[in-house]
């Protein structure tokens, strides 16, 4: 009783719509009523279902568990709201005597009750749009944060696609558009699709999201493909998730952060009226205080737009930091990181993000010396797009790790705009060596730019006070990769040597 107590007042919604087996008659009860109707149930048929005299030992445990089981089902709907008048029948609508059964919006809870009861066995149903009290802002805040638990504990998730009647135009439906459906995609373990006419797209008793004619509909609707819905989220990219809900809308635009929090297994609290960002940031930060990819946090891009300065200055109450993203569109223009191990900790600060990077200087080809070569072992090519103020997109190809970068006096003919500082972020630091991306992987790295105009380049002088380096806004994240003289496929470099090969470890605030 009490394991079944706890189930009930943890893990169930705050409300469901009870139905008896026809799926009519229908009520709202809460988590109480909930409990005390599984009391009286238990009671009146428990011993029906088990008989205590012969049992052997341990067999009312089990016996007890089943009961469990089978009394603690729920349906959950998953849809996209009505918006014409009279619309969807809300909380504070509920009134089974005055409400409008003829309405759009009672249909489809009856539907729902219908389908849930005869198609499934169940008398227990969760929808939004009615059993949550959005007069009461801490339900409310318990809603958003458990909705990811309460699909993924439902005995099936009823999908309704109101505008399509078939398989082959799914892809076409409104609700592969929504910010909320694509946490309904991927939580529930049984998902059961219905067209507009409530009728199953398919008639076989397997879950939906078993079938390839679905499947490849889902994957042009989403792009996510048959293995990702089959994954582990979390061990999916954080990139990867983000590109998902790219493109989703939502009513309320502080709703692109907390639909994503069952996807990313974080929570926050919800707060309307902070505005996206705020909520994003908010959301970020809590993915980089949990997660053990971080790194994929700063794989985004801008595409060919420059943060304006209005939109800089506005961003910059939230964040000071330029690794950090402001909305899920900028993954867009990440790419996979083959290679991404990081061991020392990243933390978002007021000063921007606390990430330990090793800075490989590079210089623009157009002011290489005709005779080049590179300080020590290593050395590459980057060719970059950069973003200017004037949204102009200026290219640039750089030879890493140049001897005449760190020569003394430094040539006349290096000025600042020639040299920039390439912070790479993927490489595993221990006590006494530093691992680079091996041959054939990608460094990831961000290019940044001394801020002082100086006439002449001043290696020391920077290296010294990395706080004078600024991030360069680029298209898409940069990655270029590192090779050897000695043609070594796998770089591991001691600590003492790092400078000898003209790079430098530091943790910086960027």
């Amino acid at each position: 009783m009490a394991i079944m107590r706890t189930n009930i007042f943890n893990d169930f919604p705050i409300c469901l719509l009870a139905f008896n087996e026809k799926g009519s008659e229908i009520e709202l009860i809460e988590r109480n009523e909930t409990w005390r109707r599984i009391c009286i149930r238990m009671k009146r048929d428990f011993s029906t279902k088990f008989d205590f005299q012969t049992a052997e030992l341990g067999g009312e445990e089990e016996a007890i568990q089943e009961f469990n089981s089978s009394c603690s089902k729920f349906a959950i709907l998953s849809h996209t709201w009505i918006q014409d008048t009279p619309g969807e029948v809300t909380y504070a609508d509920w009134k089974p005597t005055k409400v409008d059964k003829s309405s759009r919006g009672y249909q489809k809870l009856a539907n729902f009750c219908r389908v849930a009861a005869i198609d499934y066995g169940v008398t227990l149903g969760w929808m939004d749009t009615i059993c949550i009290n959005k007069e009461s802002s801490s339900e409310l805040d318990e809603s958003i944060r458990s909705m990811f638990k309460w699909y993924s504990y439902a005995e099936v998730c009823v999908t309704h696609l109101a505008d399509i009647m078939t398989v082959d135009n799914m892809r076409h439906d409104t609700w592969f558009t929504r910010g909320w459906t694509l946490q309904e995609l991927l939580a529930p373990s049984y998902t059961k699709f219905y067209n507009a006419e409530w009728k199953k797209i398919h008639s076989h008793w397997k879950g939906d999201l078993e079938d390839e004619d679905i499947l490849r509909e889902i994957q042009a609707a989403t792009t996510i493909v048959k293995d990702e819905l089959t994954m582990n989220l979390l061990d999916i990219p954080i990139s990867r998730r983000m590109q998902w809900a790219a493109n989703r809308r939502v009513t309320r635009a502080e709703d692109t952060a907390y639909s994503l929090m069952g996807i990313f297994g974080v929570s926050i609290s919800t707060a309307y009226g902070e505005g996206p960002q705020l909520a994003f940031i908010r959301l970020i930060k809590e993915i980089i205080a949990s997660k053990h990819d971080t790194l994929d946090i700063m794989n985004f891009g801008y595409g060919n737009k420059y943060p304006s300065e209005k939109s800089a200055e506005r961003s910059g109450r939230i964040t000071a930091s330029s690794l950090v993203p402001l909305s899920p569109k900028q993954f867009l223009w990440s790419k996979p990181i083959l290679w991404q191990r990081s061991t020392t900790p990243i933390t978002l600060t007021h000063l921007g993000l606390h990430v330990s990077v090793l800075l490989i200087p590079g210089i623009s080809i157009t002011n290489l010396p005709d005779e080049s070569r590179p300080i020590g072992r290593y050395f590459g090519t980057i060719t970059e797009n950069f973003l200017n103020p004037n949204n102009d997109i200026t290219s640039g190809t750089f030879s890493l790790l140049e001897s005449c970068i760190y020569e003394k006096p430094i040539s006349s003919t290096i000025r600042r705009e020639a040299v920039l500082f390439f912070a790479v972020f993927n490489f595993y630091e221990t006590a006494t060596t530093v691992e680079i991306a091996p041959r054939d992987s990608l460094c990831y790295a961000k290019a940044l730019i001394p801020v002082e105009l100086h006439l002449s380049f001043d290696l020391e002088d920077i290296l010294s006070d990395t706080s004078k380096l600024r991030m360069l806004y680029t298209p898409q994240p940069t990655f270029f990769t590192l090779q050897s003289v000695n043609e070594e496929s796998y770089f591991i470099i001691p600590k003492p040597d790092l400078e000898k090969h003209g790079m430098f470890l530091r943790t910086m605030y960027l």
